[in-house]
């Protein structure tokens, strides 16, 4: 007999979501949307998601409560009864914390609860929530989310035909140029009679590639053009209802994910969240140096300056071949060329390298280099 697995074991390995059915806004079916396994198909990781909401609830915090202090407190200095000669515990003033109305010992001071978090668990932590709400089937696509008319009783309708208590919606609108139909998927588009001949189906992963071209700028690494924002209509429908949240796809968090229990999104936010959470994290520039030893510029030569006048009378001097020629250190020279900013954005390490990559050595380099910088005579 098969042991049951423990309620909280992750598993081992991401679902293949099927593709999504694409409705409209009386909820009738008009298509489909193929959905990414690395956002729709990951197994439940608990610990991951109770991090992440966590993080975000501290950096919710303003952290603005403060006591007053000793010197803060507006309070008479006088003494409250003499030193001497009444019976009592002598006393200094009216601010000691166990006077009434005085200060507070260790009490709450203005402080930063934020704390970092690594992006690739901020990442996983939305997947893992998204991927949840489309396993329990609390996930929908939509078209279009622009009501047919800017009502509060537009959405109230929309509400009642969905069902649920709290609902999310995450719509925008993409950028002019962006590429692929949004619908298809390879394996739909083998069986499609009404497909265009002229426009080839993409699969998801040839799709998103495409995508993230449009909405992605690798070079810089952050997203092109304007980032994509709720319609009005809907903005105006929704915001007398308590229980309907809008989101514009690139504010999807794990925090609202998990406190609404139905998730509708429109085609074109679905497609701007899986490039979103599916494109690599761009890392920060490096800013070591990543020039060349002897790189420094030299400097420039002004042609107005007149040339020394050679006499041609002076005899030149006799160069005897027997005499030897002056040997050149080329690691004295490559530490010359260096001023001390340059060594030390260079570091030992990236030196150490650079030197190696010339093929020069890299002690003798190195103590010529600790000489400079003590003003000691070079060895």
């Amino acid at each position: 007999m098969e042991a049951a697995r423990h309620p909280r074991r992750r598993a081992k390995r991401m679902e293949r979501p099927q593709a999504a059915a694409v409705r409209d806004w009386s909820l009738a079916e008009v298509g489909s949307a193929p959905l990414d396994k690395r956002v729709w198909g990951r197994p439940l990781m608990v610990d991951v998601v109770h991090n992440v909401v966590k993080w975000q609830l501290a950096k919710r915090r303003a952290g603005t409560a403060s006591v007053k202090k000793y010197w803060e407190l507006r309070r008479t200095k006088r003494k409250p009864h003499a030193q001497k000669g009444t019976g009592r515990a002598r006393q200094g003033d009216y601010r000691g914390p166990h006077m009434r109305g005085g200060i507070t010992m260790f009490g709450p001071r203005p402080k930063d609860w934020s704390y970092p978090l690594p992006r690739k668990m901020r990442r996983l932590g939305v997947q893992v929530a998204l991927s949840e709400r489309r396993r329990e089937g609390r996930l929908l696509v939509v078209d279009s989310l622009d009501p047919p008319e800017a009502k509060t009783r537009a959405a109230n309708d929309f509400l009642a035909r969905v069902g649920g208590s709290k609902m999310l919606l995450i719509d925008g609108v993409l950028p002019e140029g962006a590429k692929g139909t949004g619908r298809a998927c390879e394996h739909c588009a083998k069986g499609a009679k009404d497909a265009d001949p002229s426009e080839a189906a993409l699969g998801i992963h040839e799709q998103l590639e495409r995508d993230g071209d449009v909405f992605y700028d690798a070079s810089t690494g952050r997203w092109a053009g304007e980032l994509p924002e709720p319609s009005p209509g809907l903005l105006m429908a929704t915001r007398n209802v308590p229980y309907m949240s809008v989101l514009p796809p690139q504010g999807v968090n794990v925090y609202d994910v998990v406190m609404n229990d139905t998730i509708v999104v429109s085609t074109d936010a679905l497609r701007y969240m899986q490039v979103r959470l599916t494109r690599p994290i761009k890392r920060r520039p490096s800013t070591l140096y990543g020039g060349k030893l002897g790189s420094a510029e030299e400097p420039v030569v002004d042609g107005s300056a007149e040339e020394p006048v050679v006499d041609g009378s002076a005899e030149a001097p006799v160069v005897d071949g027997s005499a030897e020629e002056p040997v050149v250190d080329e690691d004295k020279e490559a530490a010359d060329s260096l001023s001390r900013e340059e060594v030390e954005a260079l570091g030992v390490v990236a030196l150490r390298g650079e030197l190696r990559k010339q093929g020069l050595k890299v002690s003798g380099a190195k103590a010529a280099l600790v000489a400079r910088l003590l003003g000691e005579p070079e060895p």
